[in-house]
């Protein structure tokens, strides 16, 4: 009958050296994912807020284009709330608003998920009889910033030109 001798391996298992360098591995690979999933976020919202301020920009401009020329004046809008806890009637927009785009709900509601809070701003120069050139701007927050009357240095501002014929 044959014996069976049974050697014994040294190569069973992980060096205590072997897990110390895999798992400094593992660590540093996943901080570096952690930092670009941060950094991805941040460029989301920033993206977000671009889109948000050109939309808002583009609905004053529909809502000026088609308000009668005689109505369009300089306006500032804020989307902030005041101390009756709503946003004061705006008096520049035309009096038939309700047929146009509403800047400032679109505003509110946007403000309202949390993202930002926006200023829109308007200024009417007359370019001859017929024509009037119109400068929309929007400000802003930029992400992760403070936008505020006493203090601008977190704001961003997004102009806009149109023109307005009288006939159109």
């Amino acid at each position: 009958m044959e014996q069976t001798v049974c050697k014994r391996s040294h190569n069973a298992g992980f060096s205590l050296i072997e897990v110390v360098f895999a798992t400094a591995i593992m660590a540093v690979s996943v901080l570096g994912l952690t930092v670009l999933t941060i950094r991805s976020i941040k460029g989301n919202q920033a993206s977000q807020t671009a889109n948000d301020v050109i939309r808002i920009a583009s609905e004053t401009a529909e809502t000026l284009l088609a308000a009668p020329f005689e109505e369009v004046e300089d306006c500032s809008l804020s989307s902030t709330s005041n101390a009756a806890g709503g946003v004061a009637a705006p008096t520049c927009l035309p009096e038939d608003v309700d047929m146009f785009p509403d800047p400032i709900q679109d505003a509110e509601e946007t403000a309202s998920t949390g993202s930002n809070a926006y200023t829109i701003s308007w200024d009417e120069t007359p370019v001859s009889s017929e024509v009037s050139r119109i400068q929309i701007n929007v400000e802003y927050a930029v992400v992760g910033g403070v936008c505020s009357a006493s203090d601008k240095s977190g704001c961003k501002t997004h102009s806009t030109t149109i023109y307005k014929h009288k006939t159109l």
